[in-house]
């Protein structure tokens, strides 16, 4: 809706020339139409373009109207026009003056923009150097609802330590928290101690953040810290229960009367979760298989293996002996020893098999057992 002073730009060989603003320009026919063409119409203007000319989104929406003005112009000429607006208002009397010999075409253009929805009409009126109006242009503006955002959800999580020791001031029982959000938002929230209470505070928070207190033990007692959420509106504390065990210096300990006080919503203790099952490696067990004994080859031997394993699960393994390795794995539904098994074959170029053999566990967990043999085959007896 602005217009400033109008510039003049000639292009070298082809005798045209275009006049610009912000919101103003104007372009020129060639000279040799301008002085040879009489039938062309001393004034001409066209209805307004709108772009976008129907619009559905997001507001505010801004809809450009942009006109042509066609004037024959021999020296300079003024041309003066003003925007109608639907809602029966005006801009105000904008004027260019054009220079030149010829038919000009000056293009203008307003900007409009709406906040909410509209069905609305946008006309040019050419004041001077003739008079003229355009038809309506219709438009329409249709903003979509927003999106409200969903609301912040908080969550508070808190852990007290208990405390068994020497009770001075200086000695601090520590309560630790976390905050868990739905989104990024800022969050308020207090500490309980016994029921009263003690601390406040205010952070902006993105996912998770820490927040801590502490306290003095002061003597035995029994007692809960809550860590509370005061905003957002939507959210959750926590509470945990503690023990302070005073002991005087040397661990006697301190008399003084133990303090129950009772939470309000006290936090359910969750069962500790059952140990990792391991398996390792109990044992191995060697013999030879003189059967294979024939001609100048060594005694097969076989091994077994014992494997111990720690509750219901699968433990895999490995043998490996003089180059020759065998892997596997077995699934048991309690714990328990099991044996496993493997056998090489005798030495082809001597009546006698020797080594090491090593039996390893590599899942759950790393576990290994080595064990030496030698075998020979029994001496044939005389006849």
């Amino acid at each position: 809706m602005k217009s400033t002073n109008v510039r003049r730009f000639a292009a070298a060989g082809v005798g045209a020339a275009m006049l610009t603003t912000g919101l103003i320009g104007l372009s020129a026919t060639p000279a040799s139409a301008s002085t040879t063409d009489w039938r062309t119409p001393k004034a001409f203007v066209t209805a307004p373009e709108a772009t976008p000319k129907h619009y559905v989104g997001a507001c505010p929406a801004t809809v450009s109207f942009e006109s042509k003005i066609k004037v024959r112009v021999k020296g300079t000429t003024k041309v003066a026009y003003q925007w109608l607006h639907g809602d029966g208002s005006k801009s105000k009397v904008k004027v260019v003056t054009v220079r030149g010999h010829g038919v000009k075409t000056i293009t203008v253009k307003e900007d409009a923009t709406f906040s909410r929805s509209i069905r609305g009409w946008q006309a040019l009126r050419v004041l001077a150097p003739f008079k003229a109006t355009t038809a309506k242009t219709h438009f329409s503006v249709a903003c979509a609802p927003k999106r409200a955002k969903k609301p912040a959800v908080a969550k508070a999580f808190v852990d007290v330590e208990n405390f068994h020791g020497v009770c001075t001031p200086s000695r601090r029982v520590m309560a630790e928290g976390v905050i868990r959000v739905s989104r990024p938002t800022s969050v308020t929230y207090r500490w309980i101690h016994n029921g009263k209470v003690v601390d406040w505070g205010r952070t902006k928070v993105w996912g998770a953040k820490k927040v801590s207190y502490s306290f003095a033990p002061g003597r035995s007692h029994r007692g809960w810290v809550k860590l509370d959420i005061v905003h957002p509106r939507r959210a959750k504390g926590d509470a945990d229960s503690y023990v302070v065990n005073c002991v005087r210096p040397g661990g006697h300990h301190k008399p003084g009367k133990p303090h129950h006080p009772r939470p309000e919503h006290p936090k359910p203790r969750l069962p500790k979760p059952a140990p990792a099952t391991t398996a390792q490696v109990a044992g191995i067990s060697v013999s030879p298989d003189n059967s294979s004994c024939v001609g100048t080859k060594g005694p097969r031997v076989n091994f077994t293996g014992r494997i111990s394993i720690s509750g219901p699960g699968t433990f895999s393994y490995r043998w490996t002996a003089n180059g020759v390795s065998k892997s596997g794995s077995m699934r048991v539904n309690h714990a328990g020893t099991y044996p496993v098994s493997f056998s090489i074959d005798g030495d082809p170029h001597g009546s006698k098999t020797y080594g090491t053999v090593t039996l390893e566990v590599t899942s759950p967990n790393a576990s290994s057992a080595s064990e030496s043999f030698s075998f020979s085959c029994p001496q044939p007896k005389d006849a």
